[in-house]
């Protein structure tokens, strides 16, 4: 029984540095990201002004930061009482965010017609929402699907700059995102070149090109 619990212990320990090890992020990566997104109100600590890095993030937390990050916070306010996409939504606080995020494509929900706002956000899920966000939810993504189009095109464009190599056991685990993780990947994303449509045909061809503007650049050089 001892040396049963005592491989029990140590297999735990084992997951838990692994885990950790998942999360790794150079410390100066993460100073710059917590810093530079406080400044820019895209996220902020809590009321006594601790950022919580270790904790998970909200699905409607994370809608908030993309409205944030897209200079939408007005839209997301003036939504706040409209009419929901999703069922589980009417009456949220994150309502107008979510309205947001959906209206520019970025987010979907479930195929029950929830968005389940109140759930932890995936890694995958956080992913997805930034490739989106960033424009490039293209035919390599389509064709590799949901989640790994969207895992091999945030490498692709260099969305884990500072974060440890991406490793498949954190998607098929539906590891949860911690808040220091989301800030370096939204931190990376605000300085990748954007993907946009250029031009628009009656047949459904449109282009889209990759462009010397971004994020930062865009929306919120204010």
């Amino acid at each position: 029984m001892k040396k049963f619990k005592l491989v029990s212990v140590f297999i735990a320990f084992a997951l838990l540095l692994s885990l950790g090890s998942v999360f790794a992020i150079d410390e100066a990566v993460i100073t710059e990201a917590v810093t530079d997104l406080n400044e820019l109100k895209i996220m902020v600590g809590d009321e006594n002004g601790d950022f919580r890095g270790d904790a998970n993030i909200t699905r409607a937390e994370f809608a908030t930061i993309i409205c944030r990050v897209l200079g939408q916070e007005g839209q997301a306010k003036y939504l706040q009482d409209k009419p929901g996409y999703f069922a589980d939504t009417i009456g949220h606080w994150a309502n107008g965010y979510i309205n947001v995020a959906h209206q520019y494509e970025i987010i979907n929900g479930f195929e029950d017609y929830t968005f389940r706002p109140d759930e932890n956000v995936t890694v995958a899920q956080a992913i997805k929402m930034l490739v989106c966000t960033l424009g490039y939810e293209d035919d390599d993504v389509f064709k590799r699907g949901f989640p790994e189009g969207y895992i091999k095109k945030g490498e692709a464009i260099n969305l884990y700059a500072g974060v440890t190599s991406y490793p498949e056991a954190l998607v098929q685990n539906n590891t949860f995102a911690t808040r220091n993780y989301i800030a370096a990947l939204v931190h990376n994303a605000l300085d990748i070149n954007l993907r946009v449509q250029t031009s628009w045909s009656a047949d459904g061809n449109h282009t889209f090109d990759t462009v010397e503007e971004t994020i930062r650049t865009k929306y919120l050089s204010d």
